[in-house]
Formats: structure tokens, C-alpha cells, sequence
């Protein structure tokens, strides 16, 4: 039980929601104004569209 509690309180302090601003955009190797249209096209072609998958959608054949 004490395990849990010490992951958890440790998946907590690295959470995005416990950091400050400054310390969460250096995380992400960015600042207030965002990312230069280089550093987007690297990080899309590395990554790929921050796009979710089209939806599946099941249909009913009467």
C-alpha cells in the first residue's frame, strides 16, 4: 500500500498540472510565443498531425 501511495504521489510531481509555466514550456522546449514555423514543421515530421483518427462508424444493414 505505502508502494502506491509513493508512485502516485510520484506520478504527481511530474504531472504537467504540479509544474510552473516557465519549468512545463522549457519541458517542452518552447516559450511564450509558441513554436517558430521551423521548429512545427520538424516536430510534425517527426510526430506527425496532432490529429485524431477519423471516427469508425458502424452501421445497421435492415
Amino acid at each position: 500500500m505505502i508502494n502506491c501511495k509513493c508512485r502516485l504521489l510520484a506520478l504527481m510531481e511530474n504531472s504537467w498540472y504540479s509544474k510552473s509555466i516557465s519549468d512545463e514550456l522549457k519541458s517542452l522546449h518552447s516559450d511564450e510565443n509558441g513554436l517558430t514555423q521551423e521548429e512545427a514543421k520538424v516536430r510534425i515530421e517527426k510526430y506527425g498531425l496532432n490529429k485524431l483518427p477519423d471516427a469508425k462508424l458502424d452501421s445497421l444493414r435492415l
